[in-house]
Formats: C-alpha cells, sequence, structure tokens
C-alpha cells in the first residue's frame, strides 16, 4: 500500500460522479497533511503510514474520532482506515488529524 496516492483528476472527478463530497474532503485533507491516501470501493480510506499507528488511534479515539487500527494486517502496517460519513464527522476528522499532526 506504501506509495500510492490519490490525488489524480480522474480519481477525484470518480469521487465527484459518484456523489461523495466527505470522501473527496477526507483524501484531500489527508493529503495535504502528507498523508497517503489507498482509494477502495467501499465507503472508507485507508490511510497512513504512521510510525506508531495505535497511538494515532488513540488519539483520534480520545478526540472522539474512531477509526480503525489495521496495521496488523498483511502488508499493513502503520496504517488505519476510515469510513466516510457526515459532512460534520469529516470536519471532526480532519480537524482532529490536523490537531495531532500539529503536536
Amino acid at each position: 500500500a506504501s506509495g500510492a496516492a490519490v490525488a489524480t483528476p480522474d480519481e477525484l472527478l470518480g469521487l465527484v460522479e459518484a456523489g461523495n463530497a466527505p470522501r473527496i474532503r477526507m483524501v484531500a485533507g489527508l493529503t495535504r497533511l502528507g498523508r497517503t491516501v489507498v482509494p477502495t470501493e467501499a465507503n472508507c480510506l485507508l490511510f497512513g503510514p504512521f510510525p506508531d499507528p495505535r497511538a494515532m488511534w488513540q488519539g483520534l479515539l480520545d478526540k472522539g474520532v474512531l477509526v480503525r487500527d489495521v496495521s496488523t494486517g498483511p502488508g499493513l502496517a502503520g496504517w488505519l482506515r476510515v469510513n466516510a460519513g457526515t459532512p460534520e464527522e469529516t470536519t471532526a476528522f480532519l480537524a482532529a488529524m490536523e490537531h495531532l499532526q500539529a503536536h
């Protein structure tokens, strides 16, 4: 999964056509924060990598944001997964990510 990024116009256009504004915001926000985002067909995004994914998971949880730590899966060391939600949930997720990355 390392090295894959979602930021190409075709991929973003596909998300727009699918009517998935929260995913578009999440991809853009995570990319702006320097994270790699792996697209999925599901309503979720794989993002990372993190040197300590469990600490990032806990930091997000402490801010009321639930993501899944998938870093113990084969080939997923350092990665987390987030489901696209409502615009409000997306805002909360991105704000928490910005805060945690700043510290």
